[in-house]
């Protein structure tokens, strides 16, 4: 594995002319046994974990993978400023400002309101001190004239200051390329020896590309291994068919770019939705995340949140516990582990009016 440069770029190297690259990443997320949690969750199947938690050198989680050829394209055409959405504690919002900030560009992201918890708050918080340029959403149904007046207004008069706009969690085919690679990363390990070969993954449903690019790298690599998405999200419609489509648009943008590149579309029994765990709606906390949230934390020392990884391990323990399943499970961890620093304390100073009285008013 070449330090700093994806294996899907060392395996088919004509993508390195095709997919240009911002680079972000330098080193595979380390893979762990959870024996620990093995023992205190009553699991009957081996535990392990794939930290991408770790990525990065400033902010980890799963949007560093998607970042680096989503930002790679836009410094191709020359764009100087993104736009994109999410929460008001949007890990893909927060992770965009800081790596778009380092590629020299201006960042816009728009936010949709989802309950205001001290990580959703410390996260919003991060993304004024890191200068991003903030606009808030009631509601999704409002996003697309909002997203549609910043792209208007950017575009105007600034020929040079073509905006780019990248779609929530950046779960479109380019950026699940970077989650393609992931896949191919974790084969060298399992050749390495450093993890066996899972029986099932289990990853964080949240907008898509996680879930989508893992089915199809299961089958590239020709393993017969489900991918379990554990829905941790009602903003977008995200059924099988829709994960499926995106893998499949993956697979088929990689294939224009390098016609021997095999074919990624998952089988539907590589490619599972487990629903049950959302709780009320996106963002809302549910007894389950939390518990799981403070047992992998205190027996492992893993830090998780209650929004998407909370969920998604709370599912995979129930599974191993069941013993329904075939071991060894592993779970994908798309949350950020890096030091958050404190923000300045006149963070709120610089809201846009309607967000901080929002704020105000839930405070």
């Amino acid at each position: 594995m070449h330090p700093g440069r994806p294996v899907i770029l060392d395996r088919y190297p004509i993508l390195r002319e095709a997919l240009p690259r911002f680079s972000i990443l330098r080193e595979p997320s380390p893979v762990g046994r959870l024996e620990r949690l093995e023992r205190e969750a009553g699991s009957k199947l081996p535990l392990w974990i794939k930290r991408d938690d770790l990525l990065g050198t400033d902010y980890g989680g799963n949007k560093p993978r998607k970042l680096e050829f989503l930002l790679g394209e836009l410094l191709a055409k020359e764009r100087r400023v993104v736009v994109t959405v999410g929460g008001l504690g949007s890990n893909h919002c927060l992770a965009t400002t800081i790596y778009g900030r380092q590629a020299g560009l201006q960042v816009h992201a728009c936010l949709v309101d989802q309950p205001l918890t001290p990580e959703v708050e410390a996260t919003l918080a991060r993304m004024a001190d890191e200068g991003a340029t903030l606009h808030f959403a009631r509601s999704p149904k409002q996003v697309p004239v909002r997203i549609a007046a910043i792209l208007g207004r950017e575009s105007w008069g600034w020929p040079l200051r073509r905006p780019g706009l990248i779609l929530p969690g950046g779960s479109v085919p380019l950026g699940t390329v970077g989650i393609v690679n992931a896949a191919l990363e974790l084969a060298e390990q399992v050749a390495d020896g450093e993890v066996p070969r899972p029986a099932a993954i289990f990853t964080a449903l949240g907008s898509g590309g996680t879930h989508a690019g893992l089915a199809a790298g299961m089958q590239i690599l020709g393993w017969d291994v489900p991918v379990v998405g554990v829905l941790v999200s009602d903003h977008l419609r995200l059924d099988q068919e829709r994960v499926g489509g995106l893998a499949r648009r993956t697979a088929a943008l990689l294939r224009r770019a390098d016609p021997s590149f095999p074919d990624g579309e998952p089988s539907p029994d590589r490619l599972i939705v487990r629903e049950g765990y959302l709780g009320r709606g996106y963002g809302h906390p549910t007894e389950a995340a939390d518990r799981t949230v403070r047992l992998v934390r205190d027996v492992e020392g893993i830090p998780m949140d209650r929004t998407y990884t909370g969920k998604a391990m709370a599912a995979m323990l129930d599974a191993a516990r069941e013993g329904r399943m075939e071991g060894p499970l592993l779970f994908w961890n798309t949350y950020n582990s890096h030091p958050t620093p404190l923000p300045d304390p006149r963070w709120r100073d610089g809201l846009p009016t309607a967000l901080r009285r929002h704020l105000e008013m839930k405070a």
